[in-house]
């Protein structure tokens, strides 16, 4: 058992990340109050739950319990306590379930909340829509979240990071447009999360994005000119498995590195940037796609374009540069 005896009260900081231990937490490491840094992050080590006694350390700025394959139980709602803390990262804990509890709500110093690759349910808290003030990172993917993407999450203007991909458990919905709000935002992840109806147009307006990730869904409709005129500074676009329909017209995104947008319902004209910087193009498994492949692309070396059959495209490369790409069969 860790912290059950011999303890100094006057530690501030406490890192098991690089320690070889095992066994549970004890209820005496509450006498700790003055601990600003809890690291418990052991894989294979720690076991039993979080203790409730986690409350009391109001002094913390950074809580990490991570990649504790042994831990079981929820997470306590307790540790809405705990005011001053900053960043939060409580993932890849498979033994850890139950909902997020709604005092998070009370963490309004929060810059980061990872709780990523667990195992928790229930519905997201409308509280965490409160954290507008400092919150910049928001990680929720692969866990076993319930109902839907909440349109609250609209309210954190400043976040720059949000994942909510692989929560298959989430009830089909729409993707809230109010996502547009968040004008900060670099990288959006929702891919395998239910989603269904058509992307917002709203989504043009996340002019700082440069990763958006709604792949795995059942997404309808056409890209919205909004979105494929707007987004300039997107490096990767990933639209794949869903059944979005009309053209192709992304010229406007010079800035992609990675396109995937196969296994559609794509048809007619593709208009690709002329100058983008590729490094994966994979438009196949659509209906009748025809058009040129852009004259530059032909100079990049290694672009991997996935060519995966089903569906005719009709796709031109000048001077026969097609020799020139490195085809691949798995998409």
């Amino acid at each position: 058992m860790l912290f059950g005896t011999g303890y100094d009260i006057s530690l501030t900081k406490l890192d098991f990340a690089a320690i070889a231990v095992q066994g549970t937490v004890s209820t005496d490491i509450g006498r700790l109050t003055n601990l600003k840094d809890l690291l418990i992050s052991n894989k294979n080590g720690f076991s039993g739950s979080i203790p409730t006694e986690l409350g009391r350390l109001t002094k913390l700025t950074k809580l990490w319990i991570n990649n504790n394959n042994k831990l079981t139980g929820t997470i306590p709602s307790e540790l809405g306590n705990l005011t001053q803390l900053q960043r939060f990262h409580l993932k890849f804990n498979p033994g850890l379930v139950g909902p997020i509890p709604t005092t998070f709500g009370n963490l309004q110093q929060l810059k980061q909340i990872q709780l990523n690759n667990n195992q928790l349910t229930g519905t997201l808290p409308t509280e965490i829509g409160t954290l507008s003030q400092n919150l910049l990172i928001l990680a929720l993917e692969q866990n076993r979240f319930s109902g839907t993407i909440i349109p609250e999450l609209g309210k954190l203007s400043k976040l720059t990071s949000l994942s909510i991909s692989r929560n298959s458990a989430f009830d089909k919905g729409p993707l809230p447009s109010t996502l547009g709000n968040l004008q900060n935002l670099v990288m959006l992840r929702a891919g395998n999360s239910s989603l269904t109806g058509t992307i917002p147009s709203e989504m043009g307006l996340l002019s700082n994005l440069q990763l958006l990730q709604l792949s795995e869904n059942e997404l309808t409709g056409s890209i919205p000119s909004e979105v494929s005129d707007s987004l300039t500074q997107l490096t990767q676009l990933d639209l794949f498995y869903n059944i979005l329909t009309g053209a192709m017209s992304l010229g406007a995104m010079t800035n992609l590195k990675q396109l995937r947008l196969h296994r559609n319902k794509f048809a007619g004209l593709v208009t690709l940037p002329e100058t983008a910087p590729f490094k994966v193009l994979s438009i196949y498994f659509n209906r009748n796609l025809t058009g040129t492949i852009p004259a530059a692309l032909c100079d990049i070396p290694n672009l991997r374009i996935q060519k995966c059959g089903g569906g005719q495209v009709n796709l031109m490369c000048p001077g026969g540069c097609c020799y020139n790409f490195n085809f691949q069969q798995q998409c």
